[in-house]
């Protein structure tokens, strides 16, 4: 799992390895797909709230990243044998914004259907191919949020 998080480039120097803060929950060897979430509503131009569109780590143009709070980096991992996927949000990159806009009152809420990119279907072998719409609650933990869809 270490290995796997080292891989997508999520230690950093002087912090706290956030593997460690995921060690406790995933399974030994479980896979970690490395991403991007834009939040909001994919019919509203990606305005609102929800996951507009989720896109392979590093795709989103560098002047997008500096401009707007309505992003953050995320891993998934399979959940319940492929019919769900697991999303974990590192707090130390969510805006305030994502907070109060997104994650309000403990839910994620999507409006609409939201694709997950092939490549994350494949690499994690899901059986679902979208996060439905839907009221999603969102557990807290120690340095990072985990949010199951199915």
């Amino acid at each position: 799992m270490i290995a796997n998080l080292m891989l997508y480039g999520l230690e950093q120097r002087h912090a706290p390895p956030r593997s460690a803060l995921l060690s406790h929950r995933l399974n030994p060897g479980a896979h970690c797909f490395h991403s991007d979430v834009i939040f909001g509503a994919p019919s509203a131009d990606c305005r609102g709230t929800g996951i507009c569109k989720i896109v392979a780590h590093g795709m989103l143009p560098q002047g997008q990243r500096k401009q707007t709070c309505r992003h953050s980096e995320a891993l998934f991992t399979q959940g319940t044998g492929g019919k769900g996927v697991a999303m974990y949000l590192f707090r130390e990159l969510l805006c305030i914004n994502v907070y109060k806009t997104q994650l309000r009152d403990g839910m994620l809420t999507l409006a609409d259907h939201c694709p997950l990119p092939r490549s994350m279907v494949n690499y994690l072998k899901l059986e679902i191919h979208t996060l439905p719409p839907g009221k999603y609650p969102v557990e807290t933990h120690e340095g990072y949020l985990r949010i199951f869809f199915s």
